[in-house]
């Protein structure tokens, strides 16, 4: 860059060569830059009106003599290059910390006018080598400033969110991908550790200090990988992969730490659905009585798929089970009958009202509807899940129904259904004594079915006979 000081003595009159990025930056022989805007910031005096005069030919130079309110005239618009005489002003250190805390005020290039006073109380000022420092210094902002449109026109293109740390831990940046991930922005903070998209100690104590460790680690120069639940600032919980790097700037030695966070809630949410459905399947494959299994089966759907299970199986007619109890088409809602009534669909896209399981072959006919609070998408992975426990729901229904083809199916089945309704009483006198839920319910019912070696319908009749709570049975 050339320092043009026309009219000063020694003043450089050859360009040197630009490197590095020039796409966008005009050649300084064709097109001159455009004029700063400079803003004097001094006391009135006789040398604020010399130095205002000297340098009107190269700079928009607007005289900031309110002291006091310097800051905020600076602000209401911020100028290229600021000029603090602090000579004849104690306060002038102030203003420059006062300068450099405001975020607004941080491109703006600072050049400290500080020459002694001469014997006779006068101050004077070198005017070429003050051209000099302003030339350089105003250089070296607009660079900067350049620096910084690329790397924030960087950050926004990716979808992974970036965070870049000074060597303190204070957030200097933030791209829009974490915003969103995280509902914080710059704006919000300044941000230091502990940050609040951290877990508190009542949230997770273990989880916070490991990311604690992490992120000191990744501060002091290690590079890696982790994974950590973070919380958005309505402390809801979401995963990411975290991969660090840091970048020290060989003129002045400072280390900035940039770390990316990939969001892995989805695949994380998959990992425990498919953990979830393993078990789930696990407690068909041993259950030998319908009542159980209907239980089961009603428990697990709803607590994978989060929404109201209603089970249909055909035993010489279908017969609809819903809310822990057999039920007819009228006492059903009509988007539930029709979900029941449809087929599987595999859109992922569409906002649909709930899931249908439907196994692909099975002797009873059976299927289950999830209606779920409010309509949203389904997941691939979760039609996987659906599909699998499907075929397990039908598969052990199959093998009690070929267990009992030598009695008579019906009345079978009619016992398993008054179990099935039995047992719905029972979860309905613990939601109302204690205020559960019913899986809540049918978990103690089950629980106690275990420790006491007795029949989950057992359990259930004993509930209702005495009024007992299950577990002093």
């Amino acid at each position: 860059m050339t320092l043009g000081l026309s009219g000063e003595e020694g003043a450089p009159t050859s360009a040197a060569p630009r490197v590095g990025i020039d796409m966008f930056v005009p050649d300084p022989e064709l097109v001159a830059p455009p004029r700063a805007r400079l803003a004097l910031v001094q006391p009135g005096s006789q040398r604020a009106q010399l130095l205002s005069s000297a340098l009107d030919d190269s700079y928009d130079v607007v005289a900031v003599t309110d002291i006091e309110g310097a800051i905020d005239i600076l602000l209401a618009n911020p100028p290229e290059i600021v000029l603090a005489d602090l000579a004849g002003w104690s306060a002038g250190l102030d203003f420059l910390r006062a300068l450099r805390a405001e975020p607004a005020l941080a491109g703006s290039a600072v050049v400290l006018l500080d020459d002694p006073p001469e014997k006779s109380g006068e101050v004077a000022v070198d005017l070429p080598q003050l051209r000099i420092r302003l030339a350089a210094a105003l250089a070296r902002a607009r660079q900067r400033s350049l620096d910084a449109a690329w790397r924030r026109a960087l950050l926004s293109s990716l979808h992974d969110g970036v965070l870049i740390f000074d060597a303190a831990g204070v957030v200097m940046d933030m791209n829009p991908a974490f915003s969103q991930l995280s509902g914080y922005t710059m704006a919000d903070g300044p941000f230091r550790p502990p940050y609040p998209w951290w877990p508190t100690e009542e949230e997770d104590a273990e989880q916070r200090a490991a990311i604690a460790q992490r992120h000191l680690e990744a501060r002091e120069g290690s590079s890696g990988a982790s994974e950590a639940m973070f919380y958005d600032c309505e402390r809801r919980p979401f995963w990411v992969s975290a991969a660090d790097a840091s970048v020290t700037d060989p003129e002045t030695g400072l280390t900035a730490t940039i770390r990316t966070f990939r969001d892995i809630t989805r695949q994380k949410e998959a990992e425990s659905r498919r953990a979830a459905a393993a078990q789930v399947s696990a407690s068909f494959a041993g259950e030998d009585d319908i009542a159980t299994l209907l239980g089961l089966s009603t428990h697990g759907f709803e607590l994978l798929f989060v929404g109201r299970c209603t089970i249909q199986i055909d035993l010489g007619g279908p017969v609809l089970f819903h809310g822990g109890s057999t039920v007819s088409a009228d006492e059903l809602p009509p988007e539930v009958l029709a979900g029941i009534a449809g087929r599987p669909s595999a859109d992922s896209v569409s906002l649909r009202p709930g899931i249908l399981l439907v196994p692909q072959t099975s002797l009873a006919d059976c299927r289950a509807w999830i209606q779920f609070p409010r309509p949203r998408q389904v997941r691939p992975d979760e039609m996987i899940v659906a599909d699998l426990l499907a075929q397990a729901f039908g598969l052990a229904v199959d093998r009690l129904i070929l267990a009992q083809q030598s009695a008579d199916r019906q009345e079978h089945m009619a016992r398993g259904i008054e179990s099935h309704r039995l047992i719905g009483q029972a979860v309905g006198i613990l939601v109302e004594r204690h205020r559960l839920t019913p899986a809540d319910a049918f978990e103690r019912l089950k629980r106690a079915s275990q420790d006491r070696n007795l029949k989950l319908r057992a359990v259930a009749e004993l509930v209702i006979e005495t009024g007992a709570d299950p577990e002093t049975l």
